[in-house]
């Protein structure tokens, strides 16, 4: 489902995948599950997201629309068409689930430009401190200013990239005229198998750096602390060499692995370990299988 954030300014949203084909009871009993609360509704129209001098973080859940491609064969064209009839679903209703095949969404909003000298902004997926989690197959965005062709390729499966000056992980800048509205619509294809979680909102280009430099220092912190705690681990291993401290610094490196690829829905340049994700699962998963077999059976 997708909820506002009790934060100001982010939209979370917990997007699973589910296997097209799958036998209809299977659907169906998936469906008891899931969705609950409000069934999904064809949307209504919706206000566009106005930016301001009001605040510096724009929250985009009652804005957004999302429209389902399963296949990814939609074009721009029929997205936009699609949105200006109102079709779709509103972010309140939608809820999604996860499996084996990968699945492609849409999110398109209007945004009007009412700041009267701003025009730098940010697409802010946030971190994984702000409750993002996930990886993407395929990030595309494309704006009715330039229709013919997306402004942004990004994800684990884009072998050609095309990405914006001023990209940085999970934020997209965003040049916005004063005065002016443009359409923006984010294909989204996640990784299959995994869930996806993240914050949406545009921010004043100034209060994403800030943000940045923030979650930039916790980063620091948290990789300083996994680099000394593995170096107590290796005086421990070269002083006291036994198999268990050995599968938990295994254990340890590969969890830290899996964690700082983790929430990278938005990428910079090409991030090897978020390609090889699933390699990087599977070490944690037999250095955790290992690491159990010899603390329970020696």
């Amino acid at each position: 489902r997708l909820v506002p954030d009790r934060g100001v300014g982010a939209l979370f949203c917990t997007l699973k995948l589910l296997q097209p084909g799958v036998q209809d009871s299977l659907t169906r009993a998936h469906a008891q599950v899931f969705f609950r609360g409000q069934p999904a509704t064809i949307a209504s129209s919706v206000a566009p997201l106005t930016l301001s001098s009001r605040a510096a973080t724009f929250n985009a859940t009652q804005s957004l629309r999302i429209i389902d491609d399963p296949d990814g064969r939609l074009t721009f064209a029929e997205v936009m068409y699609r949105f200006r009839n109102n079709q779709g679903q509103r972010p309140a209703d939608l809820t999604a689930f996860d499996g084996p095949a990968s699945r492609g969404y849409w999110l398109v909003m209007m945004v009007a430009n009412q700041h009267q000298t701003k025009s730098m902004w940010t697409l802010n997926f946030g971190r994984r401190i702000d409750g993002t989690v996930g990886l993407t197959d395929k990030v595309i965005l494309y704006t009715d200013q330039y229709a013919a062709a997306p402004i942004m390729m990004d994800g684990r499966k884009i072998a050609q990239k095309r990405q914006l000056f001023g990209q940085e992980k999970n934020a997209i800048p965003l040049t916005l005229q004063p005065g002016k509205m443009q359409l923006l619509a984010l294909f989204i294809q996640p990784k299959a198998g995994s869930p996806l979680h993240f914050a949406l909102s545009v921010d004043d280009r100034a209060t994403y750096n800030t943000t940045a430099a923030n979650h930039a220092t916790i980063h620091t912190a948290l990789i300083g602390t996994t680099i000394f705690l593995l170096f107590i681990f290796a005086i421990f291993l070269f002083f006291y060499p036994r198999t268990i401290p050995l599968l938990l610094s295994a254990y340890a490196v590969s969890n830290a692995a899996l964690f700082s690829t983790g929430d990278e829905l938005v990428s910079v340049g090409n991030n090897t370990l978020a390609i090889m994700a699933d390699t990087v699962m599977l070490a944690v998963l037999v250095s955790a299988l290992m690491l159990a077999k010899h603390v329970l059976y020696g």
